[in-house]
């Protein structure tokens, strides 16, 4: 075998090894999206994939690799959209989507909402390790509501700095 021949089977290995790293990711975004459905108990339409560094589609539909991307500093950013409503059939609908911070140590997924919030550890096939993120996320949305328009009023801005546009 050539040098030359030896560099050529090393960039093979090396991509055969990144797609089986991306491989975990996009499976974990996966559950991570279908345990945010459950935990809200939501209907299935209402929490979906949305790309995040792309104009979105308001009635598209994205795949979980379109919501997935690898960020130069190696965190994989996930975008995930919430369709909130004030009566069912879209009257007074409101999509929220969320900008997930993924990276992976030791096993373990670590998650938190871009551009900075708390970190969280879950384990994968660990649903109830799901939990205080999806808490997190809970809360955040709902002082959105509950405080947005009083912070708005008092400061002239939008004054939410967490993970998430509408």
């Amino acid at each position: 075998m050539t040098r030359f021949d030896e560099l050529c089977h090393a960039l093979s290995a090396a991509r055969k090894k990144y797609l089986r790293w991306r491989s975990d990711f996009i499976v974990f975004a996966e559950e991570l999206r279908d345990n945010l459905q459950e935990y809200l108990s939501s209907p299935i339409d209402k929490v979906k994939f949305a790309p995040l560094n792309e104009p979105r589609h308001r009635d598209a539909v994205y795949s979980v690799r379109e919501a997935l991307f690898l960020d130069a500093d190696t965190v994989w950013h996930l975008g995930i959209a919430i369709t909130l409503y004030e009566m069912p059939g879209g009257v007074g609908e409101e999509t929220h989507i969320l900008d997930i911070q993924i990276t992976k140590k030791t096993g373990k997924y670590l998650l938190q909402l871009a551009p900075h919030s708390q970190e969280f550890t879950v384990d994968s096939g660990e649903r109830a390790t799901f939990q205080p993120f999806f808490d997190f996320i809970f809360a955040e949305l709902t002082r959105y509501y509950d405080e947005g328009l009083t912070d708005f009023l008092e400061h002239g801005e939008n004054v939410r700095h967490i993970g998430f546009t509408h």
